[in-house]
């Protein structure tokens, strides 16, 4: 990451970065064979990899209009590029075999072949402006609006509006309100893999593939192409102090339509299989289900967060206490016809409800000894 800020002789300060991350993940399977290659089949195979890339440029001001009225704006340019690297031949080929009834790749995790390798990529501009008020003493009013266009999924313009109000010395309400926007990724839009994995309902091992929406096999079942997700929230709270302790209150309200998520699986048929072997997924005949991403569901998140802190002046130094309180529910609001019952409670079942975490910081001179407690729910 590099970067440079300064000011202006008016003022205005400005910064312009720049970043660029890479996350990869190399696949091995090793001690299985390729059936279809007889007794020439390795022990230990390299199926390819994964690789994300972004790259991120941003300009960005600030301004002070006046004693009551801040401003900031600012550009961004993001391309995000997403790589499926073939594996080792042997990790997907047909050694001859495969007529006679053998598997056509790696038991367990068929390798990357180079029909579905391959680099994707996608960027997106985007500009903002955000204000800040202080309409009053003791009111502050805050906005931002960002507009961002995307490749292959047109533009978006979201907004985000605030308010802080002193109710009196120690107390004081707040509230926001805000859309969101996100668009699939380029792993969710093209990646293709195949698992073993145990069958609950037979106890039997099958071979379950993951295919992209857009391929023909995935439109036999429904499958269109990915749309974005968009969301609404707001939040009200309460901020404040209790002789000298500082709470904080704030309930918040989600509303996300569209979500992305992996379909239930399908069962394949002949014509489904040659399709897709046609397609070039690799270990396709080996394929006893797939699925795909799809955009299947809506749901409403709500819940509410207390924080509390304060310090003490003991044991020859300052205590720094800490309470943080999160309750959190989440409820599928609109569910279509591509998850099942028990993707339906992993949505609304698998993340705990409630969580809390109280620390004790204490400083010494140059010591500092830290003491945390975390618990999740359910």
């Amino acid at each position: 990451m590099l970067g440079l800020r300064g000011e202006l002789d008016n003022g205005m300060t400005w910064d312009v970065s720049a970043y660029r991350g890479e996350n990869e993940g190399d696949f091995y399977i090793n001690n299985t064979v390729n059936a279809s290659l007889g007794a020439d089949t390795p022990r230990n195979f390299g199926p390819g990899l994964y690789r994300q890339t972004d790259v991120n440029f941003n300009l960005d001001f600030t301004y002070v209009v006046s004693k009551t009225v801040n401003l900031a704006f600012g550009a961004e340019h993001r391309t995000e590029e997403f790589t499926i690297g073939p594996g080792q031949e042997e990790s997907y080929v047909d050694g001859g075999l495969g007529p006679q009834g053998f598997s056509t790749s790696t038991n367990g995790f068929p390798g990357f072949s180079p029909d579905i390798a391959g680099d994707f990529d996608r960027s997106n501009d985007a500009v903002y402006i955000d204000g800040e008020w202080d309409a009053t003493e003791d009111l502050l009013l805050a906005a931002a609006v960002r507009f961002e266009d995307f490749d292959g999924f047109g533009s978006t313009t979201n907004y985000k509006l605030g308010a802080n109000y002193k109710l009196n010395d120690n107390f004081g309400v707040r509230a926001t309100f805000s859309t969101g926007f996100k668009a699939p990724t380029a792993g969710q839009l093209n990646a293709s893999n195949i698992s073993t994995l145990i069958d609950v309902a037979t106890n039997q091992l099958v071979n379950e593939g993951v295919i992209p929406a857009t391929n023909p096999v995935a439109a036999i079942k429904g499958a269109v192409a990915l749309q974005t997700e968009e969301s609404e929230s707001y939040t009200v709270g309460l901020f404040g102090n209790v002789g000298e302790v500082e709470i904080t209150f704030d309930y918040f309200n989600i509303e996300v339509t569209d979500r992305l998520t992996l379909s239930r699986n399908f069962e394949l048929t002949d014509d489904d299989l040659i399709a897709l072997i046609a397609a070039g997924v690799s270990g396709a005949d080996d394929i006893t289900v797939f699925k795909f991403f799809t955009n299947d569901f809506d749901t409403e998140t709500r819940g509410f967060d207390i924080v509390m802190s304060t310090s003490t002046e003991w044991m020859g130094g300052t205590t720094d206490w800490n309470l943080a309180y999160n309750h959190t529910t989440t409820e599928i609001t609109s569910r279509g016809e591509y998850i099942d019952d028990d993707r339906e409670r992993e949505i609304e079942e698998l993340s705990p409800d409630t969580r809390y975490n109280v620390s004790a910081n204490h400083t010494m001179d140059a010591w500092r000894a830290l003491g945390r407690v975390s618990y999740f729910g359910d």
